[in-house]
Formats: C-alpha cells, sequence, structure tokens
C-alpha cells in the first residue's frame, strides 16, 4: 500500500497539497510532509513578520500555493518530456494519516504510484 511508504511512527499527522491532471494521461498529484512542519513552512512562505495567529489563518492558502508552484512544476516538466499537454486542477490541502490522505485522493483505475523524495530544508 502507498499510504505505508508515507506513514512515519514519529510523523502520523501529515498534510498534503492535491492536483488532479488531464490529458492524454490523467492522474493526481500530491505533495506530502509532516503536518509538524506545515507552520514553519508557511512562515517561511508568508515572511516571520507575521504573528503566529495571522499565519495560521492563512496556513492552507500558502500551503495551496505552495503546493501549486511545486506541483505544477512537476508535473510540466513530465508533460514537456512526454511533448503532451496537461491541465492541472486547483490545488485542494488534505490533512490526516497516510491512509486518509491516500482514500481522500480517491481510487484510480491502477493501483500505479511514481514516488518522488525531495528533502526541504528550511
Amino acid at each position: 500500500m502507498a499510504f505505508s511508504l508515507v506513514a512515519k511512527p514519529d510523523n502520523p499527522k501529515l498534510v498534503a497539497v492535491r492536483q488532479d491532471f488531464s490529458g492524454p494521461f490523467s492522474g493526481r498529484a500530491l505533495l506530502i510532509f509532516p503536518e509538524a512542519n506545515s507552520l514553519e513552512l508557511v512562515r517561511v512562505v508568508v515572511g516571520r513578520a507575521l504573528t503566529l495567529e495571522d499565519i495560521v489563518d492563512l496556513e492552507d492558502e500558502a500551503l495551496a500555493e505552495t503546493g501549486n508552484i511545486i506541483l505544477n512544476s512537476w508535473v510540466a516538466t513530465l508533460a514537456n518530456l512526454l511533448k503532451r499537454g496537461l491541465k492541472m486542477s486547483l490545488p485542494v490541502v488534505v490533512r490526516g494519516d497516510g491512509r486518509h490522505i491516500f482514500e481522500t485522493a480517491g481510487q484510480q483505475q491502477s493501483n500505479l504510484v511514481l514516488f518522488l523524495h525531495i528533502r526541504f530544508d528550511l
């Protein structure tokens, strides 16, 4: 199961930004990271001048936009390599454990999953 690859005992709660893509082939892209790191990521994106309360209010918007940039870049690169055009949906922020993240992602006709592991340092 794909969810077991992202589930970690020390980080059971995850945040994902999900975007569907369609065209000559279709699928779903997920940017997944530990929920414990989400506020720090947002703080870096929106700036340290904001209060914690303001950051919490902007968290989902900032995560969605950050995910949108990263996922669109990855999917566009893949589409360019394959010389195909793809359309992306709007980003959606999903929270939960690994099983919930993949259940929320929905059932695809195939059980194929392509994982890209990226290490972010803030």
